[in-house]
């Protein structure tokens, strides 16, 4: 089954060419060791292969509100 489609308004991610959860979580959270959490945020494992164009969680405390209400939804 293919995983639900992540909304515009929810903070996201989506990930280019050469990307990894080590690099997006130092580019997007500022510390490498978060990519644990970032795969089990979007249900994947910590060492996923990340397809290009595939729209990741990614934690933004300016967009809480609307992040969390999806998880929880």
């Amino acid at each position: 089954m293919a995983p639900p489609k992540i909304p515009d308004t929810i903070a996201h991610y989506d990930v280019r060419r050469g990307d990894s959860l080590w690099t997006i979580s130092i580019h997007q959270l500022g510390y490498g060791p978060l990519a644990d959490d970032l795969a089990k945020l979007n249900g994947l494992k910590p060492k996923a292969i990340l397809q290009i164009g595939q729209r990741l969680i990614v934690p933004d405390y300016r967009r809480y509100d609307l992040t969390v209400k999806y998880l929880i939804s």
